[in-house]
């Protein structure tokens, strides 16, 4: 049984996505999962940042790896790199195919 904060913190992620996904990541296989696409972040100092970017529940992706195909909005992406959180979200960072 999972813990109350942890409880807490799935219903809090479930609704963020609920309420801000613009875009569903579909990985083939039949996975296709609901999150935030930003197409082109804004730069900054961080090396990764620049790229576009999928975020998501944790376990919606649990299988999915670096080098993945992914299509979002029609456009073909490999997955450059997978970011937990720590608190249930993840972020993949996007190359485009």
């Amino acid at each position: 049984m999972a813990s109350p904060f942890a409880a807490i913190e799935e219903r809090v992620n479930q609704s963020l996505v609920n309420k801000l996904s613009n875009a569903d990541a579909d990985f083939g296989g039949g996975l296709v999962v609901s999150g935030i696409f930003d197409e082109a972040p804004e730069l900054n100092f961080d090396v990764q940042s620049g790229s576009p970017q999928f975020e998501c529940l944790e376990s919606s992706v649990s299988s999915i790896s670096i080098r993945a195909a992914v299509i979002i909005n029609d456009v073909n992406y490999t997955v450059k790199s997978i970011e937990p959180d720590g608190v249930g979200m993840v972020l993949i960072q996007l190359l485009e195919a």
